[in-house]
């Protein structure tokens, strides 16, 4: 079986989100609600479509930051629907997206300046 040419592979984007919150989360909390209102919001067919991407060794608890990996086509979408979501656990949260990028270590590095 021959391998995909690179013209034919998906393309994804690198989004940094931060949650803004006076309470404090734990990153599987955070996650499974974030999937759960996507998916709301988006339906099941642009969800999988969208192939979500949570990165857990990149949450810093000091600046609640982590990256999430989108496909390309979804971003906007996905942009979306993180901003609609207005609580955790019955606590209120924000969500905001700081940057997005093509390549992960970029935004690894502007996630250490911020």
């Amino acid at each position: 079986m021959k391998p995909l040419s690179p013209t034919l592979k998906e393309k994804k984007r690198y989004i940094l989100i931060k949650l803004i919150s006076d309470s404090s989360f734990r990153f599987s909390v955070i996650e499974s609600e974030l999937r759960q209102k996507i998916k709301e919001f988006l339906g099941e067919l642009e969800t999988s479509k969208a192939g979500l991407i949570f990165f857990k060794e990149t949450w810093e608890p000091k600046s609640k930051t982590f990256i999430l990996r989108v496909g390309i086509k979804q971003v906007d979408k996905v942009k979306g629907a993180i901003t609609l979501i207005k609580s955790i656990k019955n606590k209120p949260v924000m969500f905001s997206s700081l940057k997005t990028s093509g390549k992960l270590n970029k935004l690894k590095n502007f996630q250490k300046v911020k």
